[in-house]
């Protein structure tokens, strides 16, 4: 398990690939397959399966809103555009599903987008035909309209026509036990591989997809998402050309039928993989500055007496930091003392483990998580490319890095948390005389920061990026030596109330185990351990108590920093899902979470994940790999690694 050969340099705002670019293409239209003009000069049209837009649309997915070009063109013409529109369709046989609409089409989370006249249709075989022509003569009598008016100069409208079947929200799932069978384990061994050769053998996907998975996808959910047909789900990075996408999916469809019984569609998308620590601002004291919204999940990164909107007299305000850091607890990069850094990292301690080393034969305990949650400590460049391509080793100390420290509380959770406080403050919720029951627990956390308690340790020993699995699984590991034996805490397992929370108390594992001990890692497959369609468990800093459906059928992964390295092939958590809602696993912030069974045993590392149209996809490592590995990693100084036992 030798590391693989990483690229030269990270990446940078200045380099030709990973982040920075894939960032700009997020914004790149799609490339225009002909043009037109009107009174407001020539456009361009994009032609692409089950969408057609002018001028060129952006790459999906793409959030619906408004803003104040459109309040203009209300104002201005009412209702008059999607009149036009509509007549115009009707005219040359396009049916509207509701009417065309006015929207604000933007990339989410952004401002960056072009006001649309959106229309949904059915589509058929013949629709990028009638389609293209549609959007050409929309489009001229929309510009003529706008041009009408002075007020509306320079206000360039969109026209977009989108198939239904992109409008309804669908769902990725993994495949259930009942459907999965001996053959389809067989076949995807064979498929997943040939689609990775396919996918390489075109310019528009070469060296461009992050993600190879079989799936359940589709419209039904709850208990009728097992009608949802397998589908072979393809992941692309968002400078691939959609244009196409067309011949190569049916390329792959074309291979199925000729090895498998099984009938498999084919699903391509723009979409992106990570790891899963989220990077967060600092210095900020406001939700509103820093982007932290209950929506986003930072209020679960909390004590929960904490997260309420409605916080009143009465209610429970004890202090929410404690000196030791339990299962799940938050991990952050400790902010520069003397400043220059403007973003932190929110990670998950995974759990507790201990070690026996040559050089110290008794067990000793450490903090387990993911390379990628403590990698941000490495402060020298040139030490960061080293532990990319060669892992930390214990031996390290004798030509000791340059590392920051890392905090409990993340520093994220830190500026929340005192946001809430001063905000009850502020609004004056507590009667004056009860006032220090908001003032006391505000002092308590800013005293328990400047006294530099929610300092925790530095790296022990790392995996890097390189390190491979006996069945090319990425191996991501850290391991934290804590500075202070107080900040040690306990592997305990989420409790009842805990589930109750976070609404999953349905989906929680056995009474038995909840509020228990984290169980020893089983020596069998997590596959044979859990099963396939099977519940996993975990704690995590960002989601708290949540579960999953696990999926043994390997994806072919390819994370930003794998440019140049070598694939990995992971198994996977989904989202879980019921008769009458579904539930997140995990998202960013969740990174180094460890997950465990209905038993209570550990048996997977969380690392990072895929964001998919349909839902996430966590990527886990079994934990029985990296015991393994962190013994192997070692050259013989680490004899022995177990759970830590409380």
């Amino acid at each position: 398990m030798a590391a693989a050969t990483i690229p030269s340099m990270p990446w940078t705002s200045d380099s030709t690939d990973g982040p920075a670019l894939s960032k700009r293409a997020r914004y790149r239209r799609t490339r225009h397959s002909s043009s037109d003009s009107s009174d407001a000069g020539q456009f361009l049209v994009s032609n692409v399966k089950f969408r057609v837009s002018a001028p060129p649309a952006l790459p999906l997915p793409i959030a619906r809103g408004w803003n104040a070009e459109c309040d203009l063109i209300r104002k201005h013409l009412g209702l008059r555009l999607e009149d036009v529109v509509e007549k115009v369709l009707s005219r040359i046989g396009i049916a509207t599903e509701e009417g065309p609409s006015l929207t604000f089409r933007h990339v989410p989370d952004s401002t960056i987008g072009q006001v649309t006249v959106l229309v949904a249709s059915d589509w058929e075989e013949s629709s990028r035909i009638i389609w293209e022509e549609g959007v050409k003569q929309a489009k001229k009598f929309v510009d003529a309209t706008v041009l009408a008016y002075s007020e509306l100069k320079g206000v360039n409208i969109a026209v977009e026509i989108i198939a239904i079947e992109l409008q309804v929200w669908s769902h990725i799932r993994a495949i259930p036990k009942t459907l999965s069978s001996p053959t389809l384990v067989t076949d995807w061994d064979v498929i997943r591989h040939k689609v990775d050769e396919i996918l390489e053998s075109h310019p528009a996907t070469r060296n461009k997809f992050s993600n190879i998975s079989l799936v359940r996808l589709g419209w039904w959910s709850g208990e009728y998402a097992e009608r949802n047909p397998l589908t072979i789900h393809i992941s692309l990075d968002y400078d691939s050309d959609e244009t196409q996408w067309e011949p190569i999916s049916e390329e792959i469809r074309q291979f199925t039928v000729q090895v498998s019984q099984h009938k498999f569609e084919v699903h391509m998308e723009h979409s992106s993989s990570d790891h899963y620590p989220g990077p967060q601002p600092l210095g900020k004291t406001t939700s509103h500055e820093t982007g932290i919204s209950e929506h986003a999940g930072f209020c679960r990164s909390i004590d929960r007496p904490y997260t309420k909107a409605n916080l009143q007299p009465g209610d429970d305000l004890r202090p929410p930091y404690s000196t030791a850091v339990n299962l799940g607890g938050d991990l952050g990069l400790a902010p520069d003392p003397l400043g220059g850094g403007k973003f932190t990292l929110l990670g998950t301690l995974g759990c507790w483990i201990e070690l026996k080393t040559v050089n110290k034969p008794t067990w000793t305990k450490y903090a387990l998580t993911s390379y990628n949650v403590v990698r941000g400590t490495i402060k020298d460049p040139q030490d960061i490319m080293k532990a990319d391509a060669q892992g930390i080793s214990p031996a390290h100390a004798e030509k000791p890095l340059r590392l920051a420290e890392m905090e409990s509380p993340g520093r994220t959770k830190h500026d929340y948390a005192v946001h809430v406080f001063r905000d009850l403050i502020e609004r004056e919720v507590w009667p004056l005389d009860e006032i220090y029951k908001v003032t006391k627990p505000l002092e308590s956390m800013e005293k328990f920061i400047s006294e530099d308690r929610h300092l925790f340790g530095k790296i022990f020993a790392a995996s890097g990026l390189g390190r491979r699995s006996p069945t090319n699984g990425r191996l991501d590991w850290a391991l934290l030596k804590p500075h202070d034996p107080q900040r040690i805490g306990r592997n305990t397992l989420p409790t009842r109330e805990e589930w109750e929370a976070t609404g999953s108390i349905c989906n929680a594992p056995p009474t038995s185990v909840r509020g228990g001990n984290l169980g020893e890692v089983p020596t069998t497959s997590l596959l044979a351990t859990v099963g396939q369609g099977g519940s996993l468990y975990k704690k995590g800093a960002m989601t708290d108590a949540t579960s999953g459906m696990f999926h043994g059928y390997p994806s072919i992964v390819r994370l930003v920093e794998d440019r140049g390295v070598q694939k990995s092939e992971e198994v996977s958590l989904f989202d879980g899902y019921g008769v009458k809602h579904t539930w997140q696993c995990a998202q960013n912030g969740d990174s180094g979470v460890v997950v465990f069974d209905h038993a209570g045993r550990a048996v997977g590392l969380l690392f990072g994940g895929q964001r998919h149209w349909a839902g996430r996809q966590c990527f886990v490592t079994p934990l029985h790999d990296v015991f393994e590995d962190i013994k192997a990693f070692s050259d013989g100084s680490v004899t022995a690694v177990r759970i830590a036992q409380d």
